[in-house]
């Protein structure tokens, strides 16, 4: 009962506020200066141990923040930050508060007269499925247990909760722009008559129902979701270039179509047309509408991107993170998880899947030394994962056997999605090219495997079978790694 009397509590002290508090001076304003952060969480901290979960990389989620941030620029922004993901660098929380104090301190130095936030985030999405909180993952973040039971006050300090993030862009007192390019997956979840009186039951409903509203941010500023709550959404191809080697987010892909013309063409794109667009269900076959509850202002009718030929700058910052940060301390204790190594190997990955196949796109893939670089890294002798980088486009391989024991020859049955399959399961994930799955089932056949003396892996061949999300089109490959 605390537990829940805490979730309410967190979410109703995060309400925004009302209509009265815009300015008039917005309101009349013919432009906006346009302020922005958009960051890139595609690179995600590896589960430490067999009882810990994590979240798979997303290769596009940089390429999404550049792509939003470099039409804002385009679009006449007059300052911003791009925070993205390095090389083994995670996007954490601080990160991303540091990003919104620095824009915010540089709007109240220069007094713009009519300023606009513009705030992008891509990266994974869960949803808590009382009230639809909303929170976008960091990469530092692991967790124990079922996702859709973790504590709702650990997650709200340890991910971007939606509402805290709607709650400081509010305290600025000036018009923003959110997009919250993410799933938002969640299990939709009711108070149980089973120990609370019927009444009881009926009335802390009727709050969630009422919550649900709040999370919808219908008297605030304009929130975009790529996807309405409990869904997830993958990674599409890049409208500037469709042949890439990383697709990227739905919200970033209809960002672009739906700013492209008037930036190529030097015509004005107002904030209400550049919204009809984001939520037309005409706009791409792609993407589904953004979903959005936000009434539009009278603002709206204000320039928000001017093509200009003299872009300012925006500064490029990397994320700080190095160690996972598990979640939640106060629902179990937890000793820090060790620091991974990663070590060269040879070897081969090859896959391939008929028509329908989200993973291979109905294509026959081969990778091996030399033309690649294949690297291995584990956290324990019960996993093990590999990837292999050739140029900009990388896949990984993903296997672990869902307990504390090593490999052994044979094979490990009703696999599910490595680093989110459940205690005693064996776990499995192949991705790469900026496509991955959601929900991952299949199998594998260990054929070889050799340890070193310490524990780590030397040699590893398998051959596999993975189901993606709701697909019955089966990925169906081998693999063999070899190192000193």
């Amino acid at each position: 009962m605390r537990t829940i009397c805490r979730i309410l509590l967190m979410i109703i002290a995060c309400s925004p506020f009302t209509a009265q508090d815009m300015t008039a001076q917005t309101a009349q304003s013919a432009q906006f200066q346009v302020y922005f952060v958009a960051v890139g969480s595609g690179w995600y901290a590896s589960p430490s141990a067999g009882d810990i979960h994590g979240f798979s990389r997303i290769r596009g989620a940089n390429r999404s923040a550049d792509i939003v941030a470099k039409a804002l620029s385009t679009g006449g922004a007059k300052y911003g930050i791009e925070l993205k993901a390095g090389d083994q660098s995670f996007v954490t929380v601080s990160d991303m508060e540091k990003s919104l104090r620095t824009v915010a301190s540089r709007i109240a130095a220069e007094k713009p007269a009519s300023p606009l936030f513009v705030f992008y985030i891509a990266s994974h999405g869960i949803s808590e499925g009382i009230a639809w909180s909303h929170f976008s993952i960091p990469g530092d973040f692991v967790y124990r247990g079922d996702p859709s039971h973790l504590n709702i006050e650990g997650l709200s300090n340890s991910t971007l909760y939606a509402g805290s993030l709607v709650d400081e862009l509010e305290k600025l007192r000036i018009p923003f722009l959110v997009l919250l390019d993410s799933c938002r997956d969640g299990e939709e979840q009711h108070f149980s008559p089973s120990v609370l009186s019927p009444e009881a039951t009926r009335n802390l409903n009727d709050v969630g129902n009422a919550l649900r509203v709040m999370n919808e941010f219908r008297d605030s500023y304009p929130v975009l979701f790529s996807t309405t709550p409990g869904q997830s959404v993958k990674t599409v191809a890049d409208p500037l270039a469709p042949e890439g080697p990383q697709a990227i987010g739905p919200l970033a892909r209809r960002f672009t179509l739906s700013t492209s013309n008037s930036l190529n063409t030097g015509s004005a794109t107002t904030l209400n047309s550049f919204l009809r667009q984001m939520t037309s269900p005409t706009l791409d076959k792609l993407t589904s509408p953004a979903v959005t509850h936000s009434a539009v202002r009278n603002e709206g009718n204000s320039i928000f991107l001017l093509k200009t030929s003299a872009p300012h700058s925006f500064d490029v910052v990397e994320g700080t993170g190095a160690q996972p940060h598990i979640c939640c301390p106060s629902a179990v204790a937890s000793t820090p998880a060790s620091p991974s190594k990663s070590v060269s190997s040879k070897g081969t990955l090859s896959f391939a899947g008929a028509a329908g196949e989200f993973i291979s796109s109905g294509k026959h893939l081969n990778l091996s030394d030399p033309a690649c670089k294949i690297s291995v890294t584990q956290q324990g002798p019960s996993d093990i994962q590999i990837t292999f980088e050739h140029g900009d486009t990388e896949y990984d391989a993903n296997f672990s056997t869902g307990s504390n024991q090593r490999f052994g020859a044979g094979t490990y049955a009703h696999a599910q999605r490595f680093g989110m399959d459940d205690s005693g399961q064996p776990g499995l994930e192949i991705s790469g090219d900026g496509r991955s799955c959601n929900q991952i089932s299949g199998s594998y056949h260990v054929a070889a495997v050799e340890y070193r003396s310490d524990g780590t892996i030397s040699r590893f061949a398998a051959t596999f079978e993975q189901l993606c999300d709701d697909s019955k089109v089966p990925l169906r490959g081998s693999i063999s790694i070899s190192s000193q």
